[in-house]
Parts: C-alpha cells; structure tokens; sequence
C-alpha cells in the first residue's frame, strides 16, 4: 500500500495528472472590486463530489503579480483530482491592510460557500501561498475571529483553512519595520503602528487549534529571510501544532531560469521538485485522497 502511494504521489509530482481539467475563468468571489477579485476555477472533469480543494495566492510582496502565475500549478493538481483554484486579490495602494487580507478570506469563504456547485468538500480545503501570497495563506489558517480581520464580502466570513502551504512568505512582520513593501504595505512604520504590525503577522496568532503547516524556504533568499519561516514553526511547535518546515539549500526567492549561476539554482523553491513533492504528500496527507 505504502509503495502504491509513493507511486501515485511522486506521478502526480511530476506533472502525469489524470486528464486536463475543466477552467473557468474570471470568477467574481467578491463583486465590488472588479477583476481584482475575480478566480479561476480548474475543476476534474469527471464530475465527482466532495473532492479536496487547494486555493493559490500569488507573490508581488502585495504589490504585483496576479492569479496566471499559479495557473500551472492549479492546472496540474485540478487534472489529478482536486478542485483548484488561483485568485487575485487587490494590491497596493488599494489592498493596503486589511484589504488584501479580507480578499483572500473572501475567496475561501466563497469557494466553502459554492461547495457544491463546484464538488468540494468544505471541510477539506488548503491554501497554497508563495511569499506575499504565502502570508496571506498563513493568516487563513490561524486569524479567524480577529475584528480588524474579518471581511465584510458577500460570502461572508469563514473558518480556518485545513491546512496551509506557505513557500517563502512573511510571518513576524515586525521584524520587517524598515522594509519599503511591508510599509506600503501596512499603511506606516513599525514605530508609528507597532500595534498594527503584532496583528498583522501570523505569528501573533498561532494557537494549539491551528491546521496542518507546510512551509517551504530556501536558504540562500535575500528577499524574505528564511527567519521568517523558522519563526512560525517555533510558534507552532511550541502551541503542539503539525507543522513540517523544508529548507532547501542554494534557492534564491525570484525565478532565474537561463541565467548561468555556477550550478546553483537561484530561482524560488514554489517550483523545485523537492517542493512538489513535500507538497503532495503533504496534501495527501492532510486533506486525504482526492
């Protein structure tokens, strides 16, 4: 049995889904704010019900970036079985806290609430985040209740995601004061809101409660410090989470692909093979069999 599921995940690793899923495109999960906040959907096209679903938030250091970016990724877990989906959020100026973080609750809430319109389990949903989406997935999985934090969107609010993959992403944003984005960001310096910057960060919200972690860093970023990921698997260790944290050695935060750098790959762990394959294990594992 064991050596039958190391099979079908390291397949499904590398890339030999079932069948091309269904898309759709350009889902509103929140019709105030335009394409915005707007989804893709990647459905299995069998039809089945209550089936896992993961849902991507892209990188930008929420300032760039858009749902295409995880389209890929979302394709090849929607032909293997799971409901998947990629969403855009609003980025500054205009998702400046809270905005994006209220998108990104939005888009779980609705995806829980369309249920089963699009054959998902409610209860077996993960988010997937790559460092500015990758804090946002990190705060899906352990904000919920938090005031400041609770979206006001059609959906309504939400619980918790089942589980949370984060590659690369901020978690103690007060370590970060004295970086351009994370002020744009939050609306002003860490001395001006340090109250705003120890809510604003996942690790302030870490409770014995918290759903599985995956989390994903290389150890050769100079963007985002793999501190930050070590951090948020102390707090979730120490609260008795399930936490699994994977450092990979040599991977920078941005995608270099061409660039001769001496053997050593520079571009970010959200593609690296070892990455895939932690990941659907850990999916696996957390959410069950597609």
């Amino acid at each position: 049995m064991k050596a039958a599921i190391l099979v079908a995940l390291t397949a499904l690793a590398a890339g030999a889904g079932c069948a091309a899923p269904i898309e759709m495109e350009n889902i509103a999960y929140d019709d105030r704010f335009g394409e915005e906040t707007t989804l893709d959907l990647f459905l299995p096209e069998d039809g089945a019900t209550r089936r896992p679903a993961v849902l991507f938030l892209h990188g930008g250091l929420w300032a760039s970036g858009d749902k295409s970016e995880y389209a890929d990724a979302a394709r090849r877990l929607g032909g293997s079985g799971y409901v998947a989906a990629t969403a855009n959020y609003r980025l500054v100026p205009e998702g400046t806290y809270p905005a994006a973080i209220h998108d990104a609750r939005c888009a779980l809430a609705f995806l829980r609430a369309h249920a089963d319109e699009y054959g998902l389990d409610p209860d077996r949903v993960a988010v997937v985040g790559y460092a500015g989406g990758g804090y946002l997935a990190s705060l899906l999985g352990v904000a919920e209740g938090t005031a400041e934090l609770e979206p006001d969107c059609g959906a309504g609010t939400t619980g918790p995601a089942n589980a949370v993959i984060a590659a690369s992403a901020m978690h103690d944003l007060t370590l970060l004061g004295d970086t351009d984005e994370v002020e744009d960001f939050l609306g002003g310096t860490l001395e001006d809101l340090p109250g705003r910057y120890a809510i604003a960060s996942p690790v302030s919200h870490v409770k014995p409660e918290a759903p599985p972690y995956l989390l994903l860093h290389g150890d050769f970023d100079f963007v985002v410090s793999s501190e930050q990921s070590e951090r948020m698997e102390a707090a979730l260790r120490e609260a008795g989470g399930s936490v699994r944290y994977l450092e990979l050695f040599d991977p920078g935060h941005f995608l270099a692909a061409g660039v001769d750098n001496g053997g050593l790959y520079y571009g970010g762990v959200r593609d690296r093979p070892e990455s895939w394959t932690v990941l659907i294990d850990f999916l696996h594992e957390s959410l069950g069999a597609p």
